[in-house]
Protein backbone atom coordinates (compact mmCIF):
# COMPACT_ATOMS: atom_id res chain seq x y z
CA UNK A 1 0.00 0.00 0.00
CA UNK A 2 2.85 2.38 0.74
CA UNK A 3 4.04 2.08 -2.88
CA UNK A 4 0.52 2.82 -4.12
CA UNK A 5 0.20 5.87 -1.88
CA UNK A 6 3.65 7.10 -2.94
CA UNK A 7 2.70 6.66 -6.60
CA UNK A 8 -0.53 8.62 -6.12
CA UNK A 9 1.39 11.35 -4.31
CA UNK A 10 3.66 11.83 -7.35
CA UNK A 11 0.89 11.41 -9.93
CA UNK A 12 -1.36 14.03 -8.30
CA UNK A 13 1.26 16.78 -8.36
CA UNK A 14 0.08 19.77 -10.46
CA UNK A 15 2.74 19.42 -13.18
CA UNK A 16 2.07 15.69 -13.55
CA UNK A 17 -1.70 16.26 -13.68
CA UNK A 18 -1.12 18.83 -16.43
CA UNK A 19 1.03 16.37 -18.37
CA UNK A 20 -1.66 13.67 -18.07
CA UNK A 21 -4.31 16.11 -19.27
CA UNK A 22 -2.13 17.03 -22.26
CA UNK A 23 -1.50 13.36 -23.03
CA UNK A 24 -5.23 12.61 -22.84
CA UNK A 25 -6.13 15.45 -25.20
CA UNK A 26 -3.45 14.55 -27.76
CA UNK A 27 -4.25 10.83 -27.43
CA UNK A 28 -7.96 11.37 -28.04
CA UNK A 29 -7.18 13.43 -31.14
CA UNK A 30 -4.69 10.88 -32.52
CA UNK A 31 -7.05 7.99 -31.79
CA UNK A 32 -9.92 9.74 -33.58
CA UNK A 33 -7.85 10.17 -36.76
CA UNK A 34 -8.12 6.97 -38.83
CA UNK A 35 -4.73 5.60 -39.78
CA UNK A 36 -2.73 6.67 -36.74
CA UNK A 37 -3.48 4.86 -33.47
CA UNK A 38 -1.82 4.39 -30.09
CA UNK A 39 1.53 3.05 -31.33
CA UNK A 40 2.02 5.97 -33.72
CA UNK A 41 0.92 8.41 -31.01
CA UNK A 42 3.46 7.09 -28.52
CA UNK A 43 6.20 7.21 -31.18
CA UNK A 44 5.31 10.84 -32.02
CA UNK A 45 5.41 12.02 -28.41
CA UNK A 46 8.39 9.96 -27.32
CA UNK A 47 10.99 12.65 -28.27
CA UNK A 48 9.20 15.17 -26.03
CA UNK A 49 9.83 12.95 -22.99
CA UNK A 50 13.65 13.04 -23.28
CA UNK A 51 13.98 16.22 -21.21
CA UNK A 52 11.28 15.21 -18.71
CA UNK A 53 11.73 13.35 -15.43
CA UNK A 54 11.19 9.60 -15.94
CA UNK A 55 7.88 9.51 -14.03
CA UNK A 56 6.45 12.53 -15.86
CA UNK A 57 7.38 11.09 -19.26
CA UNK A 58 5.84 7.74 -18.33
CA UNK A 59 2.60 9.41 -17.21
CA UNK A 60 2.43 11.35 -20.49
CA UNK A 61 2.79 8.21 -22.62
CA UNK A 62 0.39 6.12 -20.53
CA UNK A 63 -2.27 8.87 -20.64
CA UNK A 64 -1.80 9.21 -24.39
CA UNK A 65 -2.04 5.45 -24.96
CA UNK A 66 -5.18 5.10 -22.85
CA UNK A 67 -6.88 8.07 -24.54
CA UNK A 68 -5.98 6.73 -28.00
CA UNK A 69 -7.89 3.53 -27.30
CA UNK A 70 -10.98 5.59 -26.49
CA UNK A 71 -10.45 8.14 -29.28
CA UNK A 72 -10.72 5.46 -31.95
CA UNK A 73 -14.41 5.07 -31.12
CA UNK A 74 -15.18 8.73 -31.98
CA UNK A 75 -14.57 8.40 -35.72
CA UNK A 76 -15.93 4.86 -35.60
CA UNK A 77 -19.26 6.11 -34.25
CA UNK A 78 -19.54 9.39 -36.14
CA UNK A 79 -18.17 8.71 -39.63
CA UNK A 80 -18.08 4.89 -39.85
CA UNK A 81 -14.26 4.82 -40.02
CA UNK A 82 -12.49 3.13 -37.06
CA UNK A 83 -9.71 5.32 -35.69
CA UNK A 84 -7.97 2.22 -34.33
CA UNK A 85 -8.38 -1.50 -35.10
CA UNK A 86 -9.76 -2.02 -31.59
CA UNK A 87 -12.69 0.32 -32.36
CA UNK A 88 -13.95 -1.76 -35.29
CA UNK A 89 -16.39 -3.76 -33.16
CA UNK A 90 -17.78 -0.51 -31.72
CA UNK A 91 -18.78 0.57 -35.21
CA UNK A 92 -21.36 -2.21 -35.61
CA UNK A 93 -23.77 -0.60 -33.12
CA UNK A 94 -22.21 2.83 -32.62
CA UNK A 95 -22.74 4.08 -36.17
CA UNK A 96 -26.37 2.87 -36.45
CA UNK A 97 -27.21 4.66 -33.17
CA UNK A 98 -25.57 7.80 -34.56
CA UNK A 99 -27.65 7.51 -37.75
CA UNK A 100 -30.79 7.28 -35.63
CA UNK A 101 -30.07 10.83 -34.47
CA UNK A 102 -28.28 10.09 -31.19
CA UNK A 103 -24.54 10.58 -31.77
CA UNK A 104 -24.16 12.04 -28.28
CA UNK A 105 -25.72 8.98 -26.65
CA UNK A 106 -23.46 6.68 -28.65
CA UNK A 107 -20.39 8.63 -27.53
CA UNK A 108 -21.74 8.68 -23.97
CA UNK A 109 -22.02 4.89 -23.86
CA UNK A 110 -18.53 4.61 -25.34
CA UNK A 111 -16.99 7.01 -22.85
CA UNK A 112 -18.74 5.49 -19.81
CA UNK A 113 -17.78 1.93 -20.76
CA UNK A 114 -14.20 2.97 -21.60
CA UNK A 115 -13.81 4.65 -18.19
CA UNK A 116 -15.17 1.67 -16.26
CA UNK A 117 -13.07 -0.75 -18.31
CA UNK A 118 -9.95 1.34 -17.72
CA UNK A 119 -10.46 1.50 -13.95
CA UNK A 120 -11.21 -2.23 -13.82
CA UNK A 121 -7.96 -3.03 -15.64
CA UNK A 122 -5.97 -0.74 -13.34
CA UNK A 123 -7.50 -2.37 -10.23
CA UNK A 124 -6.58 -5.84 -11.48
CA UNK A 125 -3.06 -4.64 -12.33
CA UNK A 126 -2.56 -3.21 -8.83
CA UNK A 127 -3.98 -6.20 -6.94
CA UNK A 128 -2.91 -9.21 -9.01
CA UNK A 129 0.03 -8.20 -11.23
CA UNK A 130 2.51 -10.71 -9.75
CA UNK A 131 0.40 -13.91 -10.05
CA UNK A 132 -0.95 -12.74 -13.44
CA UNK A 133 2.60 -12.34 -14.80
CA UNK A 134 3.50 -15.86 -13.65
CA UNK A 135 0.35 -17.25 -15.27
CA UNK A 136 1.00 -15.45 -18.56
CA UNK A 137 4.54 -16.84 -18.77
CA UNK A 138 3.16 -20.40 -18.64
CA UNK A 139 1.29 -19.88 -21.91
CA UNK A 140 2.83 -21.78 -24.79
CA UNK A 141 2.15 -22.57 -28.44
CA UNK A 142 -0.81 -24.96 -27.84
CA UNK A 143 -2.59 -22.38 -25.67
CA UNK A 144 -2.06 -19.57 -28.19
CA UNK A 145 -3.28 -21.81 -31.00
CA UNK A 146 -6.44 -22.68 -29.04
CA UNK A 147 -7.02 -19.01 -28.25
CA UNK A 148 -6.58 -18.10 -31.93
CA UNK A 149 -9.10 -20.74 -33.03
CA UNK A 150 -11.50 -19.49 -30.37
CA UNK A 151 -11.16 -15.92 -31.61
CA UNK A 152 -11.73 -16.88 -35.26
CA UNK A 153 -14.76 -18.96 -34.26
CA UNK A 154 -16.15 -16.03 -32.29
CA UNK A 155 -15.80 -13.68 -35.28
CA UNK A 156 -17.37 -16.25 -37.62
CA UNK A 157 -20.36 -16.62 -35.29
CA UNK A 158 -21.10 -12.86 -35.33
CA UNK A 159 -23.43 -13.30 -38.30
CA UNK A 160 -26.04 -15.76 -37.09
CA UNK A 161 -28.06 -15.33 -40.30
CA UNK A 162 -25.39 -16.44 -42.75
CA UNK A 163 -22.73 -18.57 -41.10
CA UNK A 164 -21.11 -19.82 -44.37
CA UNK A 165 -20.39 -16.24 -45.48
CA UNK A 166 -18.91 -15.46 -42.05
CA UNK A 167 -16.63 -18.50 -42.26
CA UNK A 168 -15.55 -17.51 -45.79
CA UNK A 169 -14.75 -13.98 -44.60
CA UNK A 170 -12.58 -15.39 -41.79
CA UNK A 171 -10.74 -17.65 -44.27
CA UNK A 172 -10.24 -14.68 -46.62
CA UNK A 173 -8.83 -12.67 -43.69
CA UNK A 174 -6.38 -15.49 -42.93
CA UNK A 175 -5.30 -15.52 -46.58
CA UNK A 176 -4.61 -11.78 -46.44
CA UNK A 177 -2.28 -12.31 -43.46
CA UNK A 178 -0.06 -14.60 -45.55
CA UNK A 179 1.10 -11.57 -47.58
CA UNK A 180 4.60 -10.44 -46.56
CA UNK A 181 7.88 -11.93 -45.37
CA UNK A 182 7.54 -15.45 -43.98
CA UNK A 183 8.77 -15.38 -40.38
CA UNK A 184 10.38 -18.85 -40.64
CA UNK A 185 11.99 -18.82 -44.08
CA UNK A 186 12.43 -15.08 -44.68
CA UNK A 187 10.94 -15.53 -48.17
CA UNK A 188 8.44 -12.90 -49.45
CA UNK A 189 4.96 -14.35 -50.11
CA UNK A 190 2.38 -12.82 -52.49
CA UNK A 191 4.18 -9.47 -52.47
CA UNK A 192 4.46 -9.32 -56.32
CA UNK A 193 7.88 -7.71 -55.96
CA UNK A 194 6.49 -4.72 -54.04
CA UNK A 195 8.66 -3.73 -51.08
CA UNK A 196 5.62 -2.00 -49.53
CA UNK A 197 3.99 -5.42 -49.01
CA UNK A 198 6.96 -7.04 -47.27
CA UNK A 199 5.49 -6.21 -43.85
CA UNK A 200 2.05 -7.45 -44.88
CA UNK A 201 -1.12 -5.57 -45.74
CA UNK A 202 -1.65 -2.69 -43.26
CA UNK A 203 -4.81 -3.15 -41.19
CA UNK A 204 -5.98 0.47 -41.01
CA UNK A 205 -6.31 0.98 -44.82
CA UNK A 206 -8.31 -2.28 -44.97
CA UNK A 207 -10.67 -1.08 -42.26
CA UNK A 208 -11.11 2.33 -43.88
CA UNK A 209 -11.78 0.66 -47.23
CA UNK A 210 -14.26 -1.81 -45.75
CA UNK A 211 -16.26 0.68 -43.73
CA UNK A 212 -15.60 4.31 -44.67
CA UNK A 213 -15.25 3.96 -48.46
CA UNK A 214 -18.20 1.56 -48.68
CA UNK A 215 -20.30 4.06 -46.72
CA UNK A 216 -19.33 6.83 -49.15
CA UNK A 217 -20.45 4.69 -52.11
CA UNK A 218 -23.68 3.86 -50.30
CA UNK A 219 -24.41 7.56 -49.75
CA UNK A 220 -23.64 8.35 -53.40
CA UNK A 221 -25.85 5.53 -54.63
CA UNK A 222 -28.79 5.73 -52.25
CA UNK A 223 -28.76 8.79 -50.01
CA UNK A 224 -27.07 11.57 -51.95
CA UNK A 225 -29.99 14.01 -51.60
CA UNK A 226 -30.97 12.93 -48.09
CA UNK A 227 -30.01 15.05 -45.10
CA UNK A 228 -29.26 13.71 -41.66
CA UNK A 229 -29.80 16.25 -38.93
CA UNK A 230 -29.39 15.94 -35.20
CA UNK A 231 -30.92 18.41 -32.80
CA UNK A 232 -29.36 19.63 -29.58
CA UNK A 233 -30.82 16.63 -27.75
CA UNK A 234 -29.04 14.26 -30.10
CA UNK A 235 -25.68 15.86 -29.28
CA UNK A 236 -26.09 15.46 -25.53
CA UNK A 237 -23.54 12.93 -24.24
CA UNK A 238 -24.95 12.68 -20.71
CA UNK A 239 -26.67 9.40 -19.91
CA UNK A 240 -29.43 8.87 -17.38
CA UNK A 241 -29.03 6.34 -14.58
CA UNK A 242 -31.47 4.03 -16.38
CA UNK A 243 -29.45 4.19 -19.59
CA UNK A 244 -26.19 3.46 -17.76
CA UNK A 245 -27.81 0.56 -15.89
CA UNK A 246 -29.08 -0.99 -19.13
CA UNK A 247 -25.51 -1.34 -20.42
CA UNK A 248 -23.80 -2.16 -17.12
CA UNK A 249 -23.91 -5.95 -17.57
CA UNK A 250 -22.24 -5.72 -20.98
CA UNK A 251 -19.73 -3.18 -19.63
CA UNK A 252 -18.50 -5.42 -16.83
CA UNK A 253 -18.50 -8.44 -19.13
CA UNK A 254 -16.33 -6.50 -21.58
CA UNK A 255 -14.04 -5.30 -18.78
CA UNK A 256 -13.44 -8.87 -17.57
CA UNK A 257 -12.86 -10.25 -21.08
CA UNK A 258 -10.58 -7.34 -21.98
CA UNK A 259 -8.51 -7.83 -18.84
CA UNK A 260 -8.17 -11.59 -19.35
CA UNK A 261 -7.23 -11.23 -23.04
CA UNK A 262 -4.85 -8.38 -22.21
CA UNK A 263 -2.91 -10.62 -19.84
CA UNK A 264 -1.65 -12.79 -22.71
CA UNK A 265 1.25 -11.23 -24.65
CA UNK A 266 0.66 -10.56 -28.33
CA UNK A 267 -3.13 -10.32 -28.35
CA UNK A 268 -4.17 -6.81 -27.31
CA UNK A 269 -7.26 -4.66 -27.63
CA UNK A 270 -8.46 -5.77 -31.09
CA UNK A 271 -9.21 -9.43 -30.28
CA UNK A 272 -10.52 -8.38 -26.86
CA UNK A 273 -13.15 -6.06 -28.33
CA UNK A 274 -14.41 -8.69 -30.80
CA UNK A 275 -14.59 -11.41 -28.16
CA UNK A 276 -16.44 -9.06 -25.81
CA UNK A 277 -18.93 -8.08 -28.52
CA UNK A 278 -19.60 -11.73 -29.40
CA UNK A 279 -20.06 -12.76 -25.78
CA UNK A 280 -22.28 -9.76 -24.99
CA UNK A 281 -24.48 -10.65 -27.95
CA UNK A 282 -24.68 -14.29 -26.84
CA UNK A 283 -25.63 -13.39 -23.26
CA UNK A 284 -27.99 -10.54 -24.10
CA UNK A 285 -31.75 -10.81 -23.62
CA UNK A 286 -32.19 -9.12 -26.97
CA UNK A 287 -29.46 -10.43 -29.31
CA UNK A 288 -31.60 -9.50 -32.33
CA UNK A 289 -31.05 -5.80 -31.51
CA UNK A 290 -27.28 -6.03 -31.97
CA UNK A 291 -26.22 -4.27 -35.14
CA UNK A 292 -29.13 -1.83 -35.00
CA UNK A 293 -27.67 0.66 -32.50
CA UNK A 294 -27.94 -1.36 -29.29
CA UNK A 295 -26.13 0.23 -26.30
CA UNK A 296 -24.74 -3.13 -25.15
CA UNK A 297 -23.02 -3.51 -28.53
CA UNK A 298 -21.13 -0.26 -27.84
CA UNK A 299 -20.41 -0.81 -24.15
CA UNK A 300 -18.93 -4.33 -24.32
CA UNK A 301 -16.14 -3.75 -26.90
CA UNK A 302 -15.31 -0.29 -25.50
CA UNK A 303 -14.88 -1.65 -21.96
CA UNK A 304 -12.77 -4.50 -23.34
CA UNK A 305 -10.38 -2.47 -25.47
CA UNK A 306 -9.63 -0.11 -22.59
Amino acid sequence: MEHLILGLKFALQPDNLLVMLLGSLVGTLIGALPGLGASVGVALLLPFTYDMPALTGLLLLVALYQACEYGGSISSILICAPGTPAATATLIDGYPLCRKGYPGKALGYSLTASTIGGFFGVAVLILFSAPIAKFALRFGAPEYFSLGIFGLTAVASLSSRDIPKSILSVIFGLLLTTVGIDVFTGFPRFSFGRVELYEGIPLIPILIGLFAVSEVYKIIGEELNRRFESGVKGLNVWLTFKEISSAMKATFLGAVIGTVVGIFPGLGAGPASWLAYTEAKRRSRHPEKFGTGHPEGIAAPEAANN
